[in-house]
């Protein structure tokens, strides 16, 4: 957090600007539904989620492919509760070891999926490399990328999220290092105390905490249903 902190200070004093991140990425009705979905409350998570989300919007190959470092699996939770309530959205989760990986690699470039890879490691099969290395090619007007020993046609859906519970992951070699961005849900002080906090009221009130969720559930369901209502209303009057 205090590295992020001061990362966007220096740039803010270099380009003589105001820039606050909280404000331009996510607002609070977007925390509440998170937070819904399992998210964890502490500000690095609640950023991490907005990046991700935003990520989500910019065509393959324009923006480093996001490598959650998740080592207690709740951003992997938050992640595909999220894509679940977002029905337009088709995902996949793969795993490198799988024997159909390469297939479904395949298929979901072709065909726009969001494929997340999970349990990544210092290892990666040479399709998947193919990917990382964010070689798009034209070939008669279609985007297409080269993954084994084959071209496969690029959809404009087609997104890719690494997943990987250890923080050796970080020792990547320049190459793939240069495509992938971290995004780490490491425990912060703030999330270990919003942890600690979530853990005594649960042993102390039980029934109060079980009702603090089941209400924080609801409101993020409402959230989600004013959003769907609003681009509903909106969509109308376009047309």
């Amino acid at each position: 957090e205090e590295e992020r902190t001061k990362f966007i200070e220096s740039i803010c004093e270099t380009l003589h600007v105001s820039f606050n991140l909280d404000e331009v990425i996510y607002n609070d009705q977007d925390k509440v539904v998170w937070e819904s979905m399992g998210l964890s409350s502490d500000k690095q998570s609640i950023e991490n989620a907005a990046l991700i989300t935003k990520y989500l919007m910019l065509p393959f190959g324009t923006s480093p492919i996001p490598l959650l470092l998740d080592p207690t699996g709740s951003a992997s939770k938050w992640l595909l509760s999220y894509l679940k309530s977002r029905t337009k959205l088709k995902f996949e989760v793969l795993n490198q070891n799988e024997d159909r990986f390469i297939y479904n690699l395949e298929l979901g470039v072709r065909f726009g999926k969001i494929l997340i890879i999970d349990d990544v490691t210092q290892n990666f099969t040479a399709s998947l490399l193919s990917v990382l290395s964010l070689r798009i090619h034209s070939r008669f007007n279609k985007r297409v990328m080269h993954i084994g020993n084959k071209f496969v046609d690029l959809h404009e859906d087609f997104r890719l999220i690494l997943i990987t519970t250890t923080n050796d992951i970080k020792n990547l070699n320049g190459d793939i290092n240069a495509n992938i961005t971290i995004i780490p849900f490491t425990l912060t002080a703030s999330g270990m105390t919003d942890q600690l906090l979530s853990k005594w009221i649960s042993a102390k009130h039980p029934d109060m905490e079980k009702k603090r969720v089941d209400l924080l559930q609801n409101e993020g369901k409402l959230m989600q249903e004013k959003i769907f209502l609003q681009v509903k209303i909106y969509n109308s009057k376009e047309l």
